[in-house]
């Protein structure tokens, strides 16, 4: 169930996941499946010298600044062959570097925001679950071979790190009513080559967001995540609350269940849940994470 395309079976079975390897071998160098966007792919068919030997994954351009320096400088990538100070400004624009490590298995891709572990466009959450580092999920979200035989609704988001490496085995996948959904096309701006939802961030989402056009974008949004330009921010849980507080609306966060960058030098308790606009543009932008 990681791929799609003509050469997929009628019936999938998320118990699947990674247990069909030389059909997939065979449907993907024939062309007839690809990698699904959102999930971490390695390929190892002869494209030729010098092209791409990944799957869906953009690896963009050289023009950052710190471009081939042996670092992978872009935000989307995790690992110890990423540079230890990373900027958004940099996303897709560290190319060479980011392939190469991927490669060599020194990096992998993480779309991850602050605060709980984010991966693949999916929140793990964190290991706060009794059973977490046990080496099976527990988490209800997923099925598969690598998922513990007793689930409680409880653990939701509370297995992070089990989760996250049995899904980049492919030990287990996400059930599909998790799934991104990615809404419909009923924005005034959907089908213009840029992500207008601003659930996501990355390269290829617009400028200007509005929260009308939440899930509003589907064919640009689902286009550039599949792509690996942008990447889903899991801001959906938080109450950011309204904009109550008398210093709302002063481009920094004011509301003391945040820290960061981008929060303000005094934080008091009156604040919380009354700074909604500056915190939800902070923390979309990396610049605070819930504490």
């Amino acid at each position: 169930p990681r791929f799609t395309g003509e050469g997929m079976a009628a019936k999938l079975d998320p118990l699947d996941f990674g247990h069909d390897a030389t059909d997939c071998q065979a449907a993907f160098d024939a062309g007839s499946v690809d990698y699904a966007g959102g999930f971490l792919s390695v390929v190892s068919a002869d494209l030729g010298a010098g092209a791409a030997t990944t799957g869906n994954i953009d690896f963009g351009d050289d023009s950052s600044t710190w471009s081939n320096d042996g670092q992978c400088d872009d935000p989307r990538f995790a690992g110890p062959g990423v540079a230890a100070t990373l900027l958004d400004e940099d996303l897709g624009r560290d190319a060479t570097d980011c392939q190469a490590l991927f490669e060599a298995g020194e990096i992998y891709l993480s779309q991850a925001g602050s605060g709980a572990v984010t991966d693949f466009g999916i929140e793990f959450g964190d290991n706060s679950s009794d059973y977490a580092n046990d080496g099976q999920c527990d988490d209800p979200r997923f099925a598969g071979p690598g998922v513990a035989d007793i689930l409680l609704a409880e653990d939701q988001g509370r297995d992070a790190d089990d989760c996250r490496n049995l899904y980049e085995g492919g030990q287990i996948g996400l059930l599909e009513e998790f799934l991104i959904d990615f809404g419909d096309d009923s924005s005034a701006y959907a089908n213009d080559g840029e992500c207008d939802d601003p659930r996501f961030a990355g390269k290829g989402v617009a400028a200007t967001l509005l929260d009308d056009d939440l899930a509003r974008d589907a064919s640009d949004c689902r286009a550039a995540f599949e792509a690996g330009k942008i990447y889903l921010i899991e801001d959906g849980a938080i109450d950011f609350g309204d904009d109550s507080s008398e210093w709302a609306n002063d481009d920094e966060c004011d509301d003391p269940r945040f820290a960061g960058p981008g929060s303000s030098g005094t934080l008091v308790e009156e604040n919380i849940k009354r700074d909604a606009t500056d915190c939800r543009a902070a923390y979309r932008a990396n610049r605070i994470y819930l504490i």
